[in-house]
């Protein structure tokens, strides 16, 4: 009897037809990709574009096997990264932090409405001439550019998780006077964490571009820098091969994040089946 109610319990099995597509779905990347490098082989090698600005994929995956036997290669990815999510984990906090104030106090939000829809459009990279004034060619000035791209997008995200709590269930909690920490734990997280979660992956990967961008333009070592270093060689490439690692870096770390947020979000009628 038990045996009979655990397997009435499972959940069903997918079709025949279902189990296909779902493999059809999961293929379709991989072939775009497959695809997309054959045709970059194809232009090259058939003149289409120069050969000596836009080596064939087969001679940047060569060069890209040759820069990973290094370990300056190695190097450049360990500043980025470690720049990157130094930057994350400061800018995060800071907006979260504030988020909950402005979204939790409605004169709050109000009396800095202005100031942040101000401030908000403009872009990180834009404040690198302003940022090299104040802190100088450094790992200091990356760092300030990561947390500056990271903190708006954050801090707009938990405004909307905050106040997206529902206010009956708020006037609920306070009839039964639960204690701050049940209603931020059973209300405001809750409520919250689709919101907060989305803004933790856009935001990693608004502190990758910022970061590599830096490296271009101030020279801090990190990816950017080592692509800078081989387009002034004239090494096409390893030039290419450095961008593509950085786009691997953040298919990377989207996906990673795409992960976190199902698995921290799986009771969420979005995220179901997800992971």
């Amino acid at each position: 009897m038990e045996l009979f109610l655990s397997k009435s319990k499972s959940a069903p099995l997918p079709l025949k037809g279902q189990r296909h597509g779902l493999r059809v779905r999961e293929l379709l990347p991989i072939g775009g990709v497959i695809v997309s490098i054959l045709i970059w082989e194809a232009v090259s090698r058939f003149g289409l574009l120069p050969a000596s600005e836009f080596p064939p994929a087969s001679v940047v995956a060569q060069a890209l096997l040759q820069e990973a036997a290094g370990t300056g290669y190695w190097l450049s990815i360990f500043h980025t990264l470690t720049t990157w999510a130094m930057g994350l984990a400061a800018g995060v906090l800071i907006a979260v932090v504030a988020g909950i104030v402005l979204g939790r106090s409605a004169a709050a939000y109000r009396s800095m409405r202005l100031f942040i829809e101000a401030l908000r459009p403009i872009p990180g990279v834009a404040l690198i001439p302003l940022a090299v004034l104040w802190f100088g060619i450094g790992q200091t000035t990356k760092l300030f550019l990561i947390v500056v791209s990271v903190f708006w997008p954050m801090l707009m995200q938990t405004i909307y998780g905050v106040r997206d709590v529902d206010a009956v269930a708020i006037d609920t909690a306070r009839s039964f006077r639960l204690s701050l920490g049940l209603r931020v734990r059973y209300l405001l997280i809750p409520s919250a964490m689709p919101y907060f979660m989305t803004g933790l992956r856009i935001s990693a990967s608004i502190a990758l571009i910022v970061g590599i961008a830096a490296e271009l333009v101030i020279g801090t070592p990190g990816v950017g820098a080592a692509i800078n270093e081989a387009q002034a060689s004239g090494a096409r490439p390893e030039e290419y091969a450095l961008i593509v690692t950085a786009g691997a870096l953040g298919w990377g770390i989207n996906a990673i994040f795409r992960r976190l947020e199902a698995a921290a979000l799986h009771w969420h009628p979005s995220k179901r089946g997800q992971g």
